[in-house]
C-alpha cells in the first residue's frame, strides 16, 4: 500500500472518529452527593383523651355532695351556682424551637350570651390547665399556659369553671349558655 493510500485511510478514520461524537465536545466531569440528610417538620397537635374525672360537675358552695356529676341536658342553673367542666387532652409537640400557647375561648362563649346575661355582671369564668406525664404524675400545677417539645406526649387536664352571681336578676331566667362552642386551642407562638 502506498503512502497516499495509507494517508487517505488515516484521514477517513479520523473523520469518522470526530463524527462519532455527533459534534459534542465533552470536558471531564464528575459528581458526588452530599451527606446533608433531610429536614423533617415537627408536630403540634392536641387531641381528646379519656381521662378520669371528666365531665360536668356542680361544685356550688352550698352543695353538700360537691363535686356532683351533672347532665347539662337536665340541670337547671340558678343564681349562686358554680359549675365545673373537666376534660383531658394529649399533647403532641415536637420541634427544636417550638413554643405554643394553651388557651380556651371562654370570652367567645360568654360573649354569645343574650344581652340579659351581662358577662361582667352575672357570669364569671376561669380556666386552669394541669400538666401530667403519661403515668399520671403531675408535672405542673394549675396555671400552665405554655407548651414546648419537652411536653410531647404529656396530658393536660383542662378545668373550666363558671360562677353564676347570686345577684342575677329575673331577666336571666330561661337564657341559654351554649357551651358546645367551647374550644381548647394549642397555637404556636409568633417568632421574631
Amino acid at each position: 500500500m502506498n503512502k497516499f493510500t495509507k494517508a487517505s485511510i488515516a484521514t477517513g478514520a479520523g473523520i469518522v472518529l470526530l463524527l462519532g461524537g455527533a459534534g459534542t465536545l465533552a470536558y471531564w466531569n464528575d459528581s458526588a452527593t452530599t451527606g446533608a440528610g433531610s429536614i423533617t417538620s415537627g408536630t403540634l397537635d392536641i387531641s381528646s383523651y379519656a381521662g378520669t374525672g371528666a365531665g360536668w360537675f356542680d361544685v356550688s358552695a352550698d352543695n353538700s355532695s360537691a363535686p356532683e356529676s351533672i347532665s347539662t341536658s337536665t340541670f337547671r342553673v340558678v343564681p349562686g351556682d358554680t359549675l365545673r367542666y373537666v376534660e383531658w387532652f394529649t399533647i403532641s409537640a415536637t420541634g427544636d424551637n417550638l413554643v405554643a400557647d394553651l388557651a380556651v375561648n371562654a370570652d367567645d362563649v360568654l360573649d354569645g350570651l343574650s344581652d340579659d346575661w351581662s358577662v361582667n355582671d352575672w357570669v364569671d369564668a376561669t380556666t386552669t390547665f394541669d400538666l401530667y406525664d403519661a403515668t399520671g404524675v403531675t408535672q405542673e400545677a394549675a396555671g400552665i399556659s405554655e407548651i414546648d417539645s419537652s411536653d410531647n406526649g404529656k396530658r393536660v387536664r383542662v378545668t373550666f369553671e363558671i360562677d353564676f352571681d347570686n345577684a342575677a336578676t329575673n331577666d336571666t331566667q330561661t337564657d341559654v349558655l351554649n357551651l358546645g362552642a367551647l374550644e381548647v386551642t394549642l397555637t404556636q407562638q409568633t417568632r421574631p
